[in-house]
């Protein structure tokens, strides 16, 4: 069976598509993965045959400025909602026509699409291939809004099928007319991070606070605000530096999330849909600081499952931070809970056992 994997941008949309792409692979079908420009060379490393789906486009341009207006100060959630639509639109329509040239040159039996990928759906539609819709967070269809207003959208368009990758503990509901499906963590690797720590004599806390504006202020404000505690303190700082984080914080610019996560007693992190999926897997209780709108959700989510807790970005100083990491660490209960979300994720099928449906819509069409 040949399979298009299709995800044009966005680190944690594409990385969600990776295990089940190359578990496809394993099964001995043909895989393509096609992205643009900007992660084609990530996902070479991970053995992947690759195609630019949109290239001489500035798809990364527009997905910047995208990523600049959600975190504009005082933007109601009505203007960011037209302007999160009419971004995507935009990706869209710059990648439909390589979507259907790739549909056209490597002849699939089926697309595999992510939900803010909307070219991916209306380019398997005009080709008459089955498609199927890639959860990569909290349940969410195909970006309706994107779709509504992108230049060729297709009215009422839906995939053949759906896969969930998300626990109903962490979704506060079950989704019977989904392919539930194992979430598996996909990272980079790390540099400079140590093992657990020795005997785990101090808890170790994990510092990823994403890569937004506000990202070097945050990072700061947790660095001294777990400093010199009884804990061992890990930070991403992506590309940020180290300017104002104290010495005893271990700080690099990436890590590998399911490297270091089963060796944290906590995680704090700004709601990044990654994140809280990788810590969800790893069992590991979090702090949510979230920045945006997609943000607040999985740290409401969180907060329901009983798995962490939220600090408002509005309430977020080093006290603060400090009081939230104490309060999971010290209490069980979240420890617990977060447990109960890795087992149910674990309970889940892998995604070898998921490639196997694909065969029969293929069949069925």
């Amino acid at each position: 069976m040949k399979i298009v994997f299709a995800a044009a941008i966005g680190e944690a949309n594409i990385r969600t598509l990776v295990p089940t792409a190359l578990a496809a692979e394993r099964s001995g079908h043909q895989v393509t993965f096609a992205s643009t420009e900007r992660n084609l060379e990530r996902l070479c490393h991970y053995g992947l045959t690759v195609v630019d789906m949109a290239p001489g486009r500035d798809v990364a341009g527009v997905h910047r400025r995208l990523i600049e207006e959600r975190n504009m100060p005082g933007l109601s959630s009505q203007d960011w909602s037209e302007r999160r639509a009419a971004g995507w639109a935009k990706i869209a329509d710059l990648t439909l026509d390589g979507m259907l040239e790739v549909i056209e040159r490597h002849r699939p039996d089926v697309v595999i699409y992510e939900p803010y990928h909307v070219a991916g759906l209306v380019s398997s539609v005009l080709s008459g291939v089955p498609s199927v819709l890639h959860g990569t967070g909290l349940p969410m269809p195909t970006f309706g809004g994107a779709l509504a207003v992108m230049e060729r959208g297709i009215a009422g368009a839906s995939p053949t099928a759906t896969i969930s990758i998300c626990p109903g503990g962490l979704a506060g509901r079950s989704h019977d007319d989904n392919w539930a499906m194992r979430y598996t963590p996909c990272s980079v690797s790390s540099a400079g991070i140590p093992g657990p720590p020795a005997q785990f004599e101090k808890p170790r806390v994990c510092v990823v606070l994403g890569a937004g504006p506000l990202q070097p202020r945050l990072l700061r404000m947790a660095g001294l605000a777990l400093a010199g505690s009884e804990m061992e303190v890990v930070m991403e700082t992506g590309n940020c530096g180290t300017g104002g984080i104290p010495q005893s914080v271990i700080a690099v610019p990436w890590l590998s999330l399911a490297r270091v996560l089963p060796t944290c007693a906590v995680v704090v992190h700004d709601g990044g849909t990654s994140v809280t999926f990788d810590a969800m897997a790893a069992a590991v209780p979090q702090v949510v600081i979230p920045c945006a709108a997609d943000d607040v959700m999985n740290g409401a989510a969180v907060f329901e499952s009983g798995a962490g807790v939220v600090v408002p970005r509005s309430e977020a100083n080093p006290t603060r931070i400090r009081e939230a990491v104490f309060e999971v660490i010290l209490n069980a209960k979240y420890t617990i809970a977060a447990r109960r979300l890795a087992a149910e994720n674990l309970a889940r099928p892998e995604a070898q056992k998921i490639v196997k449906k694909f065969l029969k819509i293929v069949d069925h069409s």
